[in-house]
């Protein structure tokens, strides 16, 4: 989804994986072109074949992920 966007002009500021299967690897493949750009964030799951290759800034949101990405979520609604 992140290559559909930049594609279309439309920066997005971070990128989330949280699928430990490779198959998310062959997904997001074009994004990681951009990861100087943009930031990952990351489940404990999430597969290290991205992790790995990510050159830019990451962060790891450990086992509770979803609490704290809707924490994320509200973090930034407010800064906008």
């Amino acid at each position: 989804m992140a290559g559909k966007l930049i594609a279309a002009g439309i920066n997005p500021d971070f990128v989330i994986t949280v699928d430990p299967k490779d198959v998310s690897f062959d997904v997001s493949r074009q994004v990681i072109q951009y990861s100087d750009k943009l930031l990952l964030v990351n489940a404990y799951h999430a597969t290290n074949t991205i992790i790995g290759q990510w050159q830019g800034p990451k962060l790891y949101m450990g086992v509770d992920f979803l609490g704290k990405i809707i924490c994320l979520i509200c973090l930034l609604q407010r800064l906008l």
